[in-house]
């Protein structure tokens, strides 16, 4: 009897995201995109837990504070979690040990960059997961991650940071970013947006920025990575019927205005296209694109408020 009652769907969304550490957001998205618990639900529809599902939540949370991806882990059975984190707490180094759940924005940016400077990977991705389920997904890409890359440049253009430690940044970031992603795309009832970087614009962590504040708003991203050409991110705009577009150009390029022309006459004059990073203006000056100017994520959200409504 004890057994079954452990297995009985009876704790709401609330209770286990306070027992277990994790934020409602985060449980929502590790049931639908990997189906790390299957709750029940009550007559009306409501998620209830079981105390055996919280226990699995717990475990999952410790071992993603090691360093692991949820992808990696959430199916997995109980005896190969608890076998992971005893694995991790025997080999936990002191990048890992000094971060705690609770925390807020510059606590989390601070202990991410002291494990930039120990070039120590595991502890930089620990932190990051600690950040995620300490708080929402606006919330990290605002408070941690768009302050955390910011910072790592200025540090680099200081020499004060080596080419080295921004490369393990950006990895581990593009991992985060990636898996963020994935898992938080809406029905393919919203609106689509697709998200690139022009030929020439190597760096992409403006875009998955970009692409996961656009799925935090309801829009379906369509990301096609760095350095494309303007006629491929056409092509596969107009054959997705994307309702916007989205570029990141960091670097001034005279060529990007040349690409986005071509990519302006592809999908012709009443797709939106926006365009942000630090490069931008070498583009938005030529008004003939007809282009949006982004300044950060705040303005990303505002232009998709705008058009979202007129799907």
């Amino acid at each position: 009897m004890v057994e079954l009652d452990r297995h009985q769907g009876k704790h709401p969304i609330q209770v286990v995201a306070r027992r277990s550490g994790l934020t409602p957001d985060v449980l929502r998205a590790w049931e639908k995109r990997y189906g790390a618990v299957v709750p029940k639900r009550s007559s009306t529809g409501r998620r209830l837990y079981s105390d055996a599902d919280i226990d699995r939540l717990r475990l999952i949370r410790e071992v993603i504070d090691g360093g692991r991806r949820i992808g990696d882990v959430a199916k997995l059975a109980v005896a190969d979690l608890e076998a992971m984190v005893e694995e991790d707490r025997a080999q936990s180094s002191p990048a890992l040990t000094r971060v705690t759940v609770n925390g807020n924005g510059d606590d989390f940016v601070g202990e991410a960059i002291a494990a930039v400077r120990d070039f120590d990977s595991a502890g930089l991705r620990a932190v990051l997961n600690k950040s995620l389920i300490a708080l929402s997904p606006h919330q990290f890409i605002d408070d941690v991650a768009t302050p955390l890359m910011q910072h790592i440049g200025d540090l680099w253009a200081r020499g004060e940071l080596r080419p080295g430690h921004e490369h393990l940044a950006t990895d581990v970031m593009r991992q985060v970013l990636g898996d963020m992603l994935e898992t938080l795309q809406p029905d393919e009832s919203t609106p689509q947006i697709i998200i690139a970087t022009p030929s020439g614009q190597r760096h992409e962590l403006g875009a998955l920025l970009a692409g996961t504040a656009a799925c935090l708003e309801g829009w379906r991203v369509t990301y096609l990575g760095p350095d494309l050409p303007g006629a491929d991110i056409g092509e596969a705009a107009v054959s997705l019927g994307a309702d916007a577009i989205a570029l990141s150009i960091t670097a001034p390029d005279a060529s990007a205005v040349e690409q986005i022309e071509v990519l302006r006459q592809r999908v012709g004059r009443d797709v939106p296209i926006l365009i942000g990073g630090q490069g931008a203006d070498v583009v938005t000056e030529a008004v003939h694109l007809r282009v949006t100017r982004l300044r950060g994520v705040a303005s990303l959200r505002a232009v998709l408020g705008s058009l979202q409504p007129a799907r």
